[in-house]
């Protein structure tokens, strides 16, 4: 899916071309408009742009300034012109600006859809020749120095880095970020690798992500990367040397950054899914830290994640400014053992709980018991205490769930809750793959009964919302989804487009307004988020064949 963005200052032509190009289902476009030049560059701070449809000559910044304004935030933006004015210069101007079309308003319907068709076709095959992802397998990281990944890490572990950066050469002119100024934390998630991934795939991914999210960041933005603990992804982010991210005296304006920082994101997470077949799961930070508090806010990311990452939907861009109940927070929450092995058997025990892989679970179960036993011949203490944490993972999804309420007479729960060691470890095997079986039978109900509730949610607020902004970036955002992710999502479970959604609830809406004829029409067309009567009434034609006035003719008490 690509985004398109119709940009003119007169309403009814924007709202034409709108309705002309969601008619042409087979473009698959994500359609946004704007009436002012300052608008366009306002929905280019917050979303990645691929094409722009727009006028040339408006009030303000013309169509030749705006295209240097989006650009500047997207290079490879596609522009089509559409003008009025046929003069030489101003088209000889546009297409030295790389413009990939020009056309007069007067053009017929067929040669837009074309025109849109071709840049369309331009913009896939220059995806299929990127080979972004592809390069980035085979390239070594060589011009990262083993000790620059230990001064990262340093900082995100709290620890002392100052000699650390001396001895390594990491003086400032070799770095992208601003050790002296804030930064904002990201972190990346890959949940749910492929079975039988091996750990030199993970990391040649992880590099290939690294890789693409490198290619991607414009000058706007300034970045480092390491991959922590070989397992999780995290950059270190602030404003670029641009201004247009910065407030007055030069100071960053970090909510223009994290806005920006989406858009960029959203296209990095469909890249590696249609490319790597892996799905991309961010969390941005509360805000920017200072250096000397990176640590904590990173601790703070790690616990957040650890407890909400089994509910959180695919494909997701939480931003923790806003998502984040800081109640959740429990600055004590560490990993449950220092043993990377038993981490590993543990965490995939718990990846099969959320999924509702009862086979995995089973296959996870008997490996942590055995682990567990030949642990206890070296330490019955640290062994112990694996136990009793294998215990925990199991009661606190008992305790979730309510399996206590569903649960048969004969299998006793309170067993989860004893403090010594099994006698027989073939039997506590049995008792603790019959649980987890019934927690995972839970969760796959769950996962059901969630995608109901997620889709009952948007549907809620759309029909609580039908006069405001009902664009899929913001229905995206109320379940905290990837936009063209959520798009796919929607369809995939409902067999329709959520603008379909959209179009018979303000259809509904305005059936039953039209029937009350103290209702003026200019009203209802503003109360179900039209600009203009005359848009509404070209809407509620194509939707039944009847101006809103025959309607209301017809069928008004």
């Amino acid at each position: 899916m690509y985004r398109l963005l119709i940009v003119d200052d007169e309403p009814a032509i924007v709202e034409g071309l709108a309705l002309l190009f969601e008619q042409c289902e087979h473009l698959e476009l994500d359609i946004w408009q704007a009436t002012s030049a300052q608008e366009a560059i306002e929905t280019a701070r917050k979303m990645k742009l691929d094409l722009v449809l727009s006028d040339i000559r408006m009030p303000g910044k013309n169509g030749l300034q705006l295209i240097d304004e989006l650009l500047a935030f997207w290079p490879s933006c596609k522009i089509i012109f559409l003008t009025g004015y046929s003069e030489f210069d101003y088209a000889y101007s546009a297409f030295q600006k790389n413009v990939e079309n020009y056309l007069l308003k007067d053009e017929d319907d067929q040669t837009l859809i074309e025109a849109v068709e071709a840049v369309i076709r331009k913009l896939d095959e220059e995806k299929r020749k990127l080979h972004l992802l592809e390069e980035a397998m085979n390239e070594v990281e060589a011009y990262r120095p083993y000790l620059r990944k230990q001064y990262f890490e340093g900082i995100l572990a709290g620890e002392p880095t100052d000699g650390l950066a001396q001895y390594a050469g990491l003086y400032p002119h070799t770095l992208q970020v601003n050790m002296n100024t804030p930064v904002l934390l990201l972190t990346g998630h890959i949940r749910n690798w492929p079975r039988e991934t091996t750990y030199a795939r993970k990391l040649e991914i992880h590099f290939a992500v690294q890789n693409l999210f490198r290619s991607t960041l414009t000058p706007l933005l300034a970045a480092e990367e390491v991959i922590y603990d070989r397992s999780q992804l995290v950059w270190f982010i602030q404003a670029g040397t641009a201004e247009r991210l910065l407030q007055e005296e030069h100071k960053t304006d970090w909510k223009a950054v994290t806005e920006y920082l989406k858009g960029m994101l959203e296209y990095v997470q469909n890249t590696c899914q249609d490319t790597l077949g892996v799905d991309l799961t961010f969390y941005i930070s509360r805000g920017a830290s200072a250096w000397e508090d990176v640590h904590r806010e990173f601790e703070f990311m790690r616990s957040y994640t650890e407890m909400q990452n089994w509910i959180a939907p695919d494909m997701t861009i939480i931003d923790l400014s806003v998502a984040a109940d800081p109640s959740l927070f429990n600055p004590t929450l560490k990993r449950l053992s220092d043993n990377e092995h038993y981490e590993r058997l543990l965490h995939r025990l718990e990846l099969a709980f959320r999924d509702g892989d009862g086979d995995q679970a089973q296959q996870s179960c008997g490996q942590l018991l055995r682990f567990i036993k030949q642990d206890i011949a070296f330490s019955y203490a640290d062994g112990m205490r694996k136990y009793l944490n294998l215990l925990l993972l199991f009661m606190s999804y008992v305790l979730e769930m309510e399996l206590s309420l569903k649960v048969n007479e004969d299998m006793d729960l309170t067993r989860l809750f004893r403090l010594d060691m099994p006698e027989d470890w073939e039997n506590e095997e049995k008792y603790l793959v019959s649980i987890g079986r019934l927690i995972c039978d839970q969760s796959h109900s769950r996962q059901e009964k969630g995608m109901h509730e997620l889709i009952g949610k948007v549907h809620q607020f759309i029909d609580a919302n039908l006069s405001e902004d009902l664009s899929l970036i913001k229905l995206a955002d109320v379940v905290y989804m990837n936009p063209s992710y959520f798009s796919r999502y929607y369809k995939q479970q409902t067999g329709r487009n959520v603008s379909a959604y959209i179009q018979d609830s303000k259809l509904g809406a305005a059936q039953t307004m039209l029937q009350n004829a103290k209702l003026r029409i200019q009203d209802i067309a503003s109360r179900l988020g039209f600009t203009s009567p005359s848009y509404f009434s070209i809407f509620f034609k194509k939707m039944t064949g009847m101006t809103p006035q025959e309607y209301r003719d017809r069928y008004a008490g």
